[in-house]
């Protein structure tokens, strides 16, 4: 499903990304926090690799289990910068986005 406001664009160049499922719940204010807090470069490349990370078995993730992952995740050698996105930010500024609307779905891997 394309971001908001890009429900008639053209469809991106690249290859579409593979899909993250994550069957756990998390607040997402936290996942920013924690995102931002270790540089976490792909979001939705990291919440896949938190999904492992919920040590109470609870189907949340915790802020100490999201940065129990981020630590794993950092030191594991996955954080690597996204290759390629689908939208440049002047096309999701001209479709209305704010900046901030634009780093933060970047951060999240929503686009």
């Amino acid at each position: 499903m394309p971001p908001p406001g890009f429900e008639n664009a053209p469809p991106p160049a690249d290859a579409p990304s593979p899909e993250v499922n994550v069957p756990l719940n998390f607040n997402d204010s936290v996942f920013l926090h924690v995102v931002a807090t270790h540089g976490i470069q792909d979001g939705a490349a990291f919440l896949s690799f938190a999904s492992n990370f919920d040590a109470d078995g609870n189907g949340y993730l915790k802020q100490s289990e999201l940065n129990h992952a981020a630590t794993q995740y950092i030191e594991a050698g996955h954080n690597q910068a996204v290759a390629n996105n689908a939208f440049t930010d002047e096309q999701l500024l001209s479709a209305g986005w704010s900046q901030e609307q634009i780093d933060v779905a970047r951060s999240t891997g929503q686009i």
